[in-house]
């Protein structure tokens, strides 16, 4: 399986004195198969085109840790409807 993530950050905010807040853009795709599928708990089916999402993430704003994230859903797998490909995360930045 190949999984590749491309961040860029867009614009930072100051919170504190030494401590920033930011807006990510995000492009995650991910292409292949599982191997050893016995080892994992949940069934995956093989990806045979990319599965691509693109995303916002707000990073760090509560507690300079917790995030939301934004993402869009496209490529082969897309849902066809906005609301089916759609998602909305919490971002947990250590």
């Amino acid at each position: 399986m190949l999984y590749a993530l491309l961040n860029h950050t867009i614009l930072k905010i100051r919170t504190s004195l030494q401590k920033f807040a930011n807006v990510q853009l995000m492009y995650k795709v991910v292409i292949g198969n599982i191997s050893n599928r016995e080892n994992h708990s949940v069934d995956f089916s093989k990806v045979n085109h990319p599965y691509q999402e693109i995303g916002l993430e707000l990073n760090k704003w509560v507690f300079n840790i917790l995030g939301i994230g934004f993402y869009y859903r496209f490529g082969s797998y897309h849902a066809g409807s906005f609301r089916d490909d759609f998602a909305v995360k919490d971002t947990l930045n250590l």
